[in-house]
């Protein structure tokens, strides 16, 4: 590997400090759940490098095909990704007694994204992990893009998840924010990891555009709501 893979490992840490120090700059306390969160992110990046060895058992490292590949994307990468992110968030925070409103989720959902950003990009750099192996072989600048963009995409799918969660705070059943939380994040992640491997510069740039339209919007939305909360 090249220093320009190894900078990119800096990219998710130097996000989590820009966090830290913006939190610590508005009074944040929480910093317990912070560390859990973070923790507990890393951590679930496991589960993700389990289902990739149970689908290379299963189909003898072949990756070839459309319904293969979306198979892995969707459900061998994003969804379990995204699942386990979701419970890696319920065991750091109990009950999520620490999310008081939306704000509070995204605020979490972001660390956690970041967490798991932190481990997912040395595992995708060493192909441990990521998109299939003809991805790597044949389009090694999109990789390189990869890398970098991955632990800012990782703070749009912690930001979706964070405001669902969040959103179901003060619901006496929270259940369908919840699988909406999960869901959405996945429906985003797999996007993400679809428009690389279609390397289509044109749908690069308007996933790009799109995550950041909805990240302005889901924020926008979790001031008012917390706003109205309080």
């Amino acid at each position: 590997m090249n220093s320009t893979i190894y900078i990119s490992f800096a990219v998710a840490p130097f996000l989590i400090l820009i966090g830290i120090i913006l939190l610590n700059s508005g009074r944040f306390k929480d910093w317990g759940s912070i560390r859990n969160v973070l923790i507990l992110g890393f951590i679930s990046v496991v589960v993700v490098v389990l289902a990739k060895y149970l689908l290379d058992l299963v189909w003898h490292d072949n990756y070839r095909g459309l319904k293969r590949t979306l198979f892995y994307i969707v459900i061998g990468l994003a969804f379990t990704a995204e699942l386990f992110k979701y419970i890696a968030l319920r065991i750091a925070l109990p009950k999520f007694t620490a999310i008081k409103n939306p704000i509070d989720g995204i605020i979490f959902g972001i660390f956690l994204g970041l967490g798991f950003a932190m481990a997912a990009n040395v595992l995708i750099a060493y192909r441990i992990i990521g998109i299939t192996p003809s991805f790597y072989e044949n389009f090694k600048e999109y990789f390189y893009i990869l890398l970098y963009a991955y632990p800012f995409a990782n703070i749009v799918f912690g930001v979706t998840m964070g405001y669902f969660v969040g959103s179901g705070r003060y619901r006496k059943n929270p259940i369908l924010e919840n699988l909406t939380a999960i869901i959405a994040a996945a429906l985003f992640h797999s996007l993400f990891y679809f428009s690389f491997f279609t390397h289509d510069n044109v749908l690069i740039s308007i996933t790009s555009l799109g995550f950041i339209l909805l990240v302005a919007i889901l924020i926008s939305q979790a001031i008012k709501t917390t706003r109205r909360m309080e």
